[in-house]
């Protein structure tokens, strides 16, 4: 097997590096041996479509790995390769005849490797939270950005300033929630800038979505509104699935303002409009979470718990768990802290003890600052009723995923 056609043995090998997993490690959460682990990284082995599906899963590739498989043409097996070695941090090290410099010109095929960085990053992120996704996810952003420098068709700008606008609004996420705020507000900026450039008003929105609630995170929450309503909210040609989004997380804000009528009001107008959409309905970028009903039923009982109408948050926050799938370790853990919050506050202790210990599962990977904060809240909460075998518990766990521990 020649170097060029064992690209999908150094994949695996950067991937499993990148997540700290040794071969041991790897096959114990992938149904391939050890050895065959190995023939497969020293391009002794040619493995199956069904066996490269399986460690795109177990190493959180987010399809990458697949595409790299089963792409034939050789310059497009060295994008995708570069999309994926940039995301492990070893760009310029392990791609031979790869460089930091951009491309002379851009085409198709980098559009479809920045498309696969962007569910990479998008995947590694809803997995094992912002603490694991903001590393990996800043070095593909790099090689993408590079990309922009080069020579291309006015089409291909316009979809590649969109393709790499997602990918920074996913850094500045991870960022976020790795704790990093003084990056996470840089790399927003830059991910607003290229996403306009992009002419992709439904990104521009969402960007402006997560950058606002990092500032309602920092207690800002007139800065979070008036970001969404000045720039977002009225937006005509937003996508029903973004519409509903941005509005939900505006009333989340002016919730915390004490605005609870208008609050309510708004989340009832766009769940109800949320559910006039089918999952396929909503933008590329977006797919890896915005198609699962799951987020809005968590978008949505989030105002409702701010709000006090804490029935309705819990019917919210029970509807995304029991929708959400594999792949959202951080989605479920960050449910189960606001779900355990809106049980006591609404009078339902033993419920939110039941749900309190459901938390000690979260799965040792995940580092979320987002959680990790809910999960502190939910701790005190559960001490001051007399709770503190669960209080303790839950303590230690907020303690062991906050990425700056």
């Amino acid at each position: 097997m020649t170097a060029e056609t064992n690209l999908i043995g150094d994949a695996v090998k950067l991937l499993r590096t990148a997540a700290a997993l040794s071969m041991s490690d790897l096959a114990k959460i992938c149904p391939v041996s050890k050895p065959y682990i190995g023939r497969i990284e020293n391009g002794l082995n040619n493995p199956t479509r069904e066996v490269v599906q399986a460690l795109d899963s177990a190493l959180g590739a987010g399809g990458l790995l697949l595409a790299l498989s089963c792409e034939k043409d050789p310059m497009r097996r060295r994008s995708l390769l570069a999309a994926i070695a940039a995301g492990a941090g070893e760009f310029s090290r392990l791609v031979d005849g790869i460089t930091q410099a951009p491309p002379g010109r851009v085409g198709l095929s980098d559009l479809e490797a920045v498309g696969q960085a962007v569910e990479f990053a998008t995947q590694l992120d809803l997995r094992n939270g912002g603490g694991a996704a903001a590393g990996p996810g800043r070095s593909v952003l790099g090689w993408a950005v590079r990309l922009l420098d080069a020579s291309m068709t006015d089409d291909v700008r316009r979809r590649l300033s969109s393709q790499v606008g997602a990918l920074a609004d996913r850094v500045a996420w991870s960022h976020y929630d790795a704790g990093r705020d003084k990056d996470a507000r840089d790399i927003y900026g830059v991910a607003l800038r290229i996403a306009r450039e992009g002419a992709d008003s439904n990104l521009t929105a969402h960007i402006l979505l997560d950058a606002s609630t990092r500032e309602a995170h920092n207690h800002r929450y007139d800065t979070a509104a008036t970001l969404l309503h000045n720039s977002a909210l009225d937006q005509r040609e937003l996508l029903q699935s973004v519409r509903a989004n941005v509005t939900m997380t505006y009333a989340r804000h002016i919730a915390c303002m004490g605005k609870t009528r208008e609050a309510l009001d708004q989340t009832e107008r766009a769940f109800d409009a949320a559910s006039e959409f089918e999952p396929d309905d909503v933008p590329a970028w977006s797919k890896g979470f915005l198609s699962n009903p799951a987020h809005l039923d968590s978008v949505a009982a989030r105002p409702y718990l701010f709000a006090g109408e804490y029935d309705r948050a819990i019917a919210g926050f029970e509807a995304a768990l029991s929708r959400l799938g594999e792949g959202r370790d951080r989605g479920r853990a960050y449910a189960l802290s606001l779900l355990g919050l809106a049980y006591l506050r609404g009078g339902y202790a033993d419920r939110a003890t039941a749900t309190a210990r459901l938390l000690l599962d979260v799965p040792e990977g995940l580092k979320s600052m987002r959680v990790a904060g809910h999960a502190r809240s939910l701790s005190l909460e559960l001490a001051r009723i007399g709770q503190r075998d669960e209080a303790a518990s839950v303590k230690a766990v907020a303690e062991r995923i906050n990425p700056a521990a």
